[in-house]
């Protein structure tokens, strides 16, 4: 089998990622063709609701013309705006926002139309506004679910990958555990959250939630399956990130860490900067480079007295 094993067993993602490219190329037409009937449905269940579901036949013609216009309203509007100019990530919150600008523009048109052109009014006026309610929500409900499909898609599968409880419910935890369930190919799936912070204990980030402070690791590990811990973000202190070594090393997990946000230089962090825990990180200040060939003549030659020789600095300035 190709495509990663058919991404490990699952056709419905394979079938996702063959037809990914047409699905992409032809998403402005099939997004406007499903608001369009997002605007049919909203009107049609708002006027039939409006005439007790017994429209005279004078009153389906003038819903039938009515959508005909919303749909083309609906259109240009949309173009004007660019929500099916493909500007923003699909499913976004910035579509979001153009979704409301077009819909709201749409129905305010919609009801100057109405109001103002026909006499008798095509639709009951109520309807435009209910309408326009309706199908703003079942656009956004389409918008969303197609959303939580292209995250499906792209979350790992358990199979082989290694199983992770995230230290830190903050935004480097929120970032790496975003890029551990958006990355198909990642070693690592998390499957909970550790924070001593009472704030975030019923938290939730994309499905996976806080399940406790440091003292319940145990009975978080037990209750996951989870082999690792990640600290997400080891700037919290060396002492605490030798707690939580010793600690997980004790339960017979392994220790992972990632560096603080302010060392990727604008990169966000992801899972390729997942290592291991080094000497830094447990005695939280990293480690400082000295240029010996500035230095060399300095001391060539020379007896030197070492003052806290025991310590990292020491012996590695005597090293």
């Amino acid at each position: 089998m190709n495509e990663t094993e058919e991404i490990n067993g699952n056709p419905i993602k394979a079938l996702l990622v063959r037809y990914e490219v047409q699905l992409a190329r032809f998403s402005p037409l099939i997004q406007a063709i499903l608001d369009i009937l997002a605007w049919t449905a909203g009107v049609t269940i708002a006027v039939y609701i409006r005439l007790d579901f017994h429209p005279l036949p004078i009153e389906k013609d003038g819903l039938r013309k009515f959508l005909v216009i919303a749909a083309v309203v609906q259109l240009l509007v949309g173009l004007a705006i660019g929500l099916y100019r493909v500007r923003w990530r699909y499913g976004s919150f910035d579509e979001v926002k153009g979704l409301l600008a077009t819909v709201g523009l749409t129905t305010v048109i919609l009801y100057g139309l109405d109001r103002f052109l026909f006499n008798p009014y095509l639709v009951p006026l109520t309807g435009v506004f209910v309408g326009g309610f309706v199908g703003l929500v079942s656009m956004a409900g389409v918008r969303y679910a197609w959303r939580l499909v292209v995250e499906w898609r792209k979350r790992p599968t358990e199979e082989g990958a290694e199983r992770v409880l995230v230290y830190g419910a903050g935004e480097p935890g929120i970032q790496v555990i975003t890029s551990m369930l958006r990355t198909p190919t990642s070693p690592f799936i998390p499957v909970g959250i550790i924070d001593d912070n009472p704030n975030k204990r019923r938290l939730t980030v994309m499905g996976i939630h806080v399940l406790g402070g440091m003292s319940d690791l145990e009975a978080a590990m037990t209750r996951t399956g989870a082999g690792v811990l990640l600290i997400s973000n080891p700037a919290i202190g060396g002492d605490l990130v030798t707690a939580l070594t010793d600690l997980a090393i004790e339960l017979g997990m392994v220790v992972k860490v990632v560096p603080p946000v302010s060392e990727l230089l604008g990169s966000p962090l992801g899972i390729e900067h997942i290592r291991d825990v080094n000497e830094a990180d447990l005695l939280g200040r990293h480690e400082i480079e000295t240029d010996l060939a500035s230095i060399a003549g300095y001391l060539t030659g020379k007896r030197v007295l070492v003052t806290g020789a025991g310590g990292s600095i020491g012996s590695e300035l005597c090293r």
